[in-house]
């Protein structure tokens, strides 16, 4: 299916929101991805953001709600596998080239995230204390 037939089929305002989304949840990943580096205050939201998102991938089973809003817009099927959906190899792969085995994805994301959570909270630890 070329991009002018799945534009067609799903049509343009559909898929301009679910670039919205994809759009969104990059923004998302960027934030957690560096926002440890950041100030006081960004330190706080990378917290907040990052709890928010345990809590989620806990309810959800570690799907993503934004990958699967993204999907239903595009009117694209639902992986089987945790594995084959995440947004984290479709990055690396599509951006960068950078290729392995998308059942790492999850563990990428959530290692990395969890990295910069520690990180954000040790960082506001030595701000207040």
């Amino acid at each position: 299916m070329s991009a002018e037939n799945s534009i067609e089929e799903t049509g343009f305002l559909r898929n301009r929101i679910a670039d919205l989304v994809y759009l969104i949840h990059l923004l998302i990943v960027l934030w957690i991805a560096f926002g440890w580096l950041g100030p006081v205050w960004a330190l706080w939201v990378m917290v907040a953001l990052y709890l928010g998102i345990e809590i989620h991938w806990k309810i959800q089973d570690s799907w993503c709600i934004l990958r699967d809003l993204e999907r239903y817009l595009r009117k694209h099927p639902r992986p089987e596998m945790l594995g084959q959906q995440s947004f984290i190899t479709r990055i690396l792969v599509g951006w960068f080239g950078i290729n392995f085995n998308p059942a790492w994805g999850p563990g990428i994301t959530k290692g990395w995230g969890r990295l910069a959570f520690i990180i954000s909270v040790v960082r506001l630890y030595m701000h207040y204390f």
